[in-house]
């Protein structure tokens, strides 16, 4: 659970708001994960491009606050944890005041289409995309050195580096420990370097903690989201679950390879030279997007993850590869 900011850390994040007091502005929460937070960001240029007289008021989870300001797109970025957020449409008197949910958020929940993510969350805006590209990050020089030392430390060479992600998330999105161990294996008879990025487990539950992949070096819970982009920017090769670093890998231009199972891969990332979206293929793929509903569970499935089992590693060392020399 996220800690309430303190009353002085609560009011410098006030002062910040004094530009702001009696301009036309709109407020947009939105908190969860860093994907759906990137998904989001077309959606707010498109409502920030219909308003543009308004300044555009992001508040958002406290850990995605450095990466929803390194994009630019909000004027003011805010932390969920601020004590007071609940004043804030009393204080600005906002032209709207909105909250995104998908469809599965909703109560009652209902069906998600097999449409862009960052589609669905355009029409909870009331906006409409001019185009389906996602939100284009750059990372900071800062961030960007403080990288580059790190892995000269490691003696990682970035002409050499893949960066993998493999979890935590919905276990019915996990690739198969072994599967990611015959991965690395085989890159790093390649003569390749890699990282793994992401966290141990679920916001510190000790029960729910992930195993380090051989042949890898260990870089979970390491690096801040900006630094997290410095990395992958740097990085020869991208390969995840479905997950938030695929969406940022995607935002600075990083060639990736995606793995999918429950969720439909042409529902979560825009089409993309850059990418590979790999499934097992199986007649229940994307079932999350079943018209009547998700049909899993998110910590299993009635064909016991059939669709992520079935992911060959020779499938998906094929498709990296072909991005390594391609």
């Amino acid at each position: 659970m996220v800690e309430r900011l303190s009353w002085m850390q609560s009011l410098r994040e006030w002062l910040r708001l004094l530009p702001f007091v009696g301009r036309p502005c709109l407020i947009v929460r939105r908190y969860g994960g860093l994907g759906d937070l990137l998904c989001l960001m077309p959606g707010l240029q498109a409502l920030k491009e219909r308003h543009p007289s308004h300044a555009l008021i992001l508040v958002t989870s406290p850990s995605l606050v450095k990466i929803a300001t390194l994009a630019g797109v909000a004027a003011l970025v805010l932390p969920s944890n601020l004590r007071g957020t609940g004043w804030l449409a009393t204080v600005l008197r906002p032209a709207a005041d909105l909250l995104p949910k998908l469809a599965d958020e909703q109560q009652p929940p209902r069906p998600r289409a097999r449409r862009l993510l960052m589609q669905e969350f355009a029409t909870e805006l009331g906006v409409e995309l001019a185009s389906l590209q996602g939100v284009s990050l750059h990372a900071s020089e800062a961030s960007l050195a403080s990288v580059r030392m790190a892995l000269e430390l490691a003696c990682i060479p970035v002409n050499r580096l893949v960066v993998i992600h493999t979890g935590p998330s919905w276990p019915v999105k996990h690739w198969p420990h072994e599967h990611w161990r015959t991965l690395t294996e085989a890159l790093q008879a390649n003569g390749f370097a890699i990282v793994q990025i992401g966290a141990r487990g679920h916001d510190g539950d000790f029960e729910t903690q992930m195993p380090a992949v051989e042949h890898t070096l260990d870089w979970r819970d390491r690096l801040e989201l900006p630094e997290l982009a410095a990395l992958l920017s740097l990085a020869r090769l991208f390969i995840g679950i479905d997950s938030g670093p695929l969406h940022l890998a995607q935002s600075v231009g990083t060639a990736r390879v995606g793995l999918f199972g429950p969720t439909d891969s042409a529902s979560i990332v825009s089409s993309d030279p850059q990418a590979n979206a790999l499934t097992a293929g199986l007649s229940c793929q994307g079932c999350h997007h079943h018209p009547a509903g998700p049909q899993h569970w998110r910590t299993g499935c009635p064909h016991h993850i059939a669709c992520m089992m079935n992911l060959s590693p020779a499938s998906v060392l094929a498709a990296c590869m072909s991005r390594l020399h391609g």
